[in-house]
């Protein structure tokens, strides 16, 4: 292992031997990291080896408080200095503006020559390898270093939009070996195979969640108890339905979802094993909701979950809320647990407009023309790109083109789900993906007339609660039966890569019969169709723009527009109140010209 790849404590640990130090230094630093895990209440492979994050957490100076654990202040300045000795050996400090370096200059080179509009690679091809370029020589790593583990490691500190700008950039980097020609002058500074994208940073589940390896009845059957309590009984004494109690299957499924983040975090500290039996009631204890809060504070201190997540608060929420109702605590522990509350309380945002970069977005989305022309049009232009691929479809699979053949299928989802947000109903995203289209559970509906498709969608099924009934544009059905026809069958007969869907109920299958696809691959899509028509925006950006036409064409039709989303009146008057001031401003500025216009008329008489 080279010291790029070395990720956590453990590898640390192991690799010692090879930073430099003489055997007695080795022997000196090896006892201290194997300290960590009783510091950070995880094993050392769970530990970052981030030089950063451990100066941030342990500081470099004076000593003004003794963390728990440490006998004394000589111990802790002792091992703050090995480990962090130790760490320093492995950091490269990612200088801000730090210069790229010449291998990847010269692969930025041969991209740029090559992409473009009606170029070979395609337009903006190089921004994602520039993002690619800038981190791995921050890092320190040539294209040809680049390895699985590098990849992941160098793409952590990434966000949302850099994170997706980071993965085209590999996507273009794999583009490149099917044009050899382009990667000959490189051929000794490029990667020897197609990168790996980086994994996902997601948290082992808890083994305790419910059909998990560790679940118990001991557990789940008082949780069940509770939220029958919840939702009562009627005047015969008989349980009253989930979807029609207050207490409804998407809020069980919250406090069901706090249980297994309190679980998980008790799993990976440690302190919460396998054969340790768990009630309700011990995970809902005083103790333990605190214990779980801390260890929580912990993961935001280590930039595991981001500090401004409200989920925190709303994990002590639920577990406090189950604690109460269900009488699990004294006066004294709820007193307590109230100062608990407050203290990670995160105030909820006010719903009085939406956030400054979705506004933003959209004001620019109403002052481009071009864009309002691309999302009107983009079914047809996403089938018109597929159907060309298709109709290659043979030969392309004899060339083993499988990326070309992967794109029609993305186009060819994306146009269908254009189709029906902008021609049917801006239904949110989970509800998209999650269309059954034949079966006893059918929410799409194709009519025996060529034109006639209906959506219904059932109140229990939506965010708020609001049944969802629209009935499509006529131009809507020819890109669903087109779907259908061209793009569905292969997804599940001929996938490009081998990887077969499952045939089921479905609109949009996956590889397993009793779900639908999977969110990120869901979205991916997408993202691929709106990159191709030239916009950048999300499934969910498609409900601002649904309102933003609606609007635009009577500012006063809040109400129709409330109507379209499936959303409160109050909700769109909010989000939408720029709207009215860019209308008054245009409006102003009619009535000052005419005021212009009349002062420059000659009074007759005047002098």
């Amino acid at each position: 292992m080279t010291v790029a790849n070395i990720r956590n404590m453990q590898d640390l640990y192991d690799n010692l031997d090879g930073l430099g130090y003489s055997p007695s230094v080795v022997n000196q630093i090896r006892p201290r990291i194997l300290e960590c895990p009783k510091y950070y209440n995880r094993p050392l492979c769970q530990i970052d080896a981030d030089y950063d994050a451990f100066v941030e957490r342990w500081g470099t100076g004076h000593v003004a408080a003794l963390a728990s654990g440490f006998k004394s202040r000589e111990h802790f300045v002792e091992w703050r200095k090995r480990v962090r000795g130790a760490l320093s050996r492995v950091h490269v400090k990612p200088a801000k503006g730090a210069p790229i370096l010449a291998e990847w200059q010269a692969v930025l080179a041969s991209v740029a020559a090559h992409s473009g509009p009606k170029k070979r690679l395609g337009p903006h091809r190089e921004h994602g390898v520039k993002i690619l370029a800038e981190c791995a020589s921050a890092a320190g790593l040539r294209p040809q270093d680049l390895t699985d583990e590098a990849i992941t490691r160098i793409a952590t500190p990434l966000k949302t939009k850099a994170r997706r700008t980071f993965k085209r950039g590999i996507d273009t980097m794999n583009d490149l070996f099917d044009h050899s020609d382009i990667i000959a002058p490189l051929r000794s500074g490029f990667p020897e195979a197609p990168l790996a994208q980086p994994d996902r940073v997601k948290s082992v589940p808890s083994t305790r969640r419910r059909g998990g390896p560790n679940a118990s009845s001991k557990f789940w059957d008082p949780f069940d108890a509770f939220v029958a309590r919840k939702r009562g009984k009627d005047h015969l004494g008989r349980p009253v339905p989930a979807e029609e109690s207050e207490f409804k299957p998407r809020t069980a499924q919250t406090y069901e979802n706090a249980l297994n983040n309190a679980t998980g975090v008790l799993e990976r500290a440690g302190i919460l094993l396998p054969g340790d039996e768990l009630t309700l009631r011990d995970l809902c204890s005083l103790e333990t909701i605190t214990q779980m809060s801390d260890l929580w504070q912990l993961r935001m201190l280590d930039g595991e979950v981001d500090k401004e997540a409200a989920t925190l608060h709303l994990t002590v929420e639920r577990l406090s809320h189950i604690a109460v109702y269900s009488k699990y605590l004294g006066k004294k522990d709820r007193k307590k647990l109230q100062k608990l509350r407050d203290k990670v309380r995160k105030k909820a945002k006010r719903r009085g407009r939406m956030s400054a970069p979705r506004e933003a977005w959209i004001k620019a989305f109403s002052r481009s023309t071009p864009q309002q022309l691309a999302v009107h049009g983009m079914p047809e232009a996403l089938m018109r790109e597929a159907q060309k691929i298709l109709d290659d479809w043979d030969r392309l699979k004899k060339a083993k083109k499988h990326k070309v053949r992967m794109r029609a299928l993305h186009l060819g989802i994306a146009a269908v789900q254009s189709a029906i947000l902008f021609r049917g109903s801006a239904v949110r995203a989970s509800n998209l993906r999650g269309l059954p289209f034949r079966g006893e559970d059918a929410q799409l509906f194709l009519g025996q007339g060529e034109e006639d498709v209906r959506l219904s969608i059932p109140a229990a099924l939506v965010k708020n609660g609001v049944e969802i009934e629209a009935d499509f544009d006529d131009d809507a059905r020819s890109v669903i039966d087109w779907y259908l026809r061209e793009i569905r069958p292969r997804l599940i007969e001929d996938h490009p890569y081998g990887h077969n869907l499952a045939d089921s109920d479905w609109l949009f299958p996956s590889k397993c019969a009793d779900r639908p696809m999977e969110e990120t691959t869901f979205a991916d899509h997408y993202r691929v169709g709106v990159e191709a028509v030239g916009l950048d925006m999300t499934l969910h950006q498609s409900r601002h723009i649904t309102v933003y036409f609606i609007l635009d064409e009577d500012p006063s039709a809040l109400a129709l527009a409330a109507a379209v989303l499936g959303d409160d009146v109050s909700t769109v008057e909010a989000h939408y109140a720029w709207m009215d001031g860019v209308k008054a401003v245009i409006e102003g500025r009619k009535l000052l010209q005419e005021s212009r216009k009349k002062a420059r008329k000659h009074v007759k008489g005047g002098r």
